[in-house]
């Protein structure tokens, strides 16, 4: 609000210097574009910065524990079943955490496609191509390659 437009409200009435809601609704409404536009500028300058500009950051911490306490193994069961391994809650005390860890499909496709560098295989070759085909073509297709490679 300039002073201008003070100074318009406070003369229509000589004797009343009062500015009534009726008079700020109507400055809004003059200044609709305004209000409505500049807003939308920031918001679109915003999604080009994180779509185009900004990089990806991603961070990721576990613990992994296993304990003999059955109400600590029945409750990492339960945290555990929330991100799809199936962990039984019965007699098993110190091992179940890690061979479920180690027989995970996911976890194995993931190291799979990791790089590595071997004499034998050259520079900057795949796990999955190292363990099933080394450095000839492959017999079989890249799904049952993994298969092999799990």
């Amino acid at each position: 609000m300039t002073s201008s437009d003070i100074q318009k409200f406070t003369n229509k009435n000589k004797s009343d210097n009062v500015i009534t809601i009726y008079d700020v609704l109507v400055l809004f409404a003059e200044r609709i574009k305004l209000i409505i536009l500049i807003p939308t500028i920031l918001c679109l300058i915003s999604i080009f910065y994180v779509l185009f500009i900004a990089k990806p950051v991603y961070k990721s911490t576990s613990k992994i524990i296993s304990s003999g306490n059955k109400t600590n193994l029945n409750q990492m069961a339960n945290i555990a079943s929330q991100f799809g391994l199936q962990i039984s809650s019965g007699q098993q005390e110190q091992t179940f955490v890690y061979t479920d860890i180690i027989k995970s499909k996911i976890i194995a496709g993931k190291i799979l496609e990791r790089r590595f560098s071997t004499k034998e295989f050259g520079q900057n070759k795949t796990l999955l191509q190292i363990i099933t085909y080394g450095n000839q073509e492959p017999e079989f297709g890249i799904d049952t390659l993994k298969i092999i490679g799990i």
